[in-house]
């Protein structure tokens, strides 16, 4: 088990690497790789739209739904919590409004609603 994470994260480094883009991927690695499910219930949408990942789920903690996004140029990987919801079917809504955001192209910032802090789309080689 311990060589096989070695090898993945092995493996990303030299894609980091051959990119040449300085990115922390290990801390998305570890946020993907050992979520704690003891966070997230059922209800869970996840859409690779455009190069990002856009999650919606149900946080047990805060009894609300939440979407997510991670992409290159957004906060460097790391996710932002773009929208809270209050029931199952606004979150299906805001989900599918996001993948279809994405799908047309990349906005030009993203604004975190747990922290308020906003992202600048920022375009790399």
């Amino acid at each position: 088990m311990v060589l096989s994470v070695r090898i993945i994260f092995g493996v990303v480094r030299m894609t980091v690497n051959t990119l040449k883009r300085e990115v922390t991927i290990m801390k998305l690695l570890n946020a993907i790789l050992f979520r704690p499910k003891k966070y997230i219930t059922a209800f869970y949408l996840s859409s690779d739209v455009n190069n990002a990942s856009i999650d919606t789920c149900y946080i047990k903690e805060t009894k609300k739904y939440e979407t997510g996004i991670s992409h290159p140029s957004f906060n460097e990987w790391y996710w932002v919590i773009v929208e809270e919801y209050d029931d199952e079917i606004t979150a299906k809504t805001g989900h599918e409004k996001w993948v279809k955001t994405f799908e047309k192209w990349l906005p030009k910032e993203l604004k975190d609603v747990i922290n308020n802090a906003i992202y600048k789309r920022e375009l790399f080689e």
